[in-house]
């Protein structure tokens, strides 16, 4: 089994209700920032953010980051 059929993907899970939309919404700002400053914060932050879940998850953040779409 491989890392991304570990992730429990159900509607109501923890990855569904929080994960992607947490992520999206950041690569959304990201891809509206007007300046490189406030583009950068966001780059950085879906980074981060994008670790912590992963951790949570128990995969890689490269995995995490194939689960909802990809960069």
């Amino acid at each position: 089994m491989n890392d991304i059929e570990k992730v429990n993907v159900a509607p109501d899970g923890y990855f569904q209700r929080i994960v992607k939309p947490c992520l999206l919404d950041l690569r959304k700002r990201k891809d509206d920032a007007k300046t490189d400053m406030e583009r950068g914060y966001y780059e950085d932050r879906y980074a981060a953010q994008a670790k912590d879940f992963a951790q949570a998850l128990h995969i890689s953040a490269e995995v995490l980051d194939e689960l909802i779409g990809g960069v």
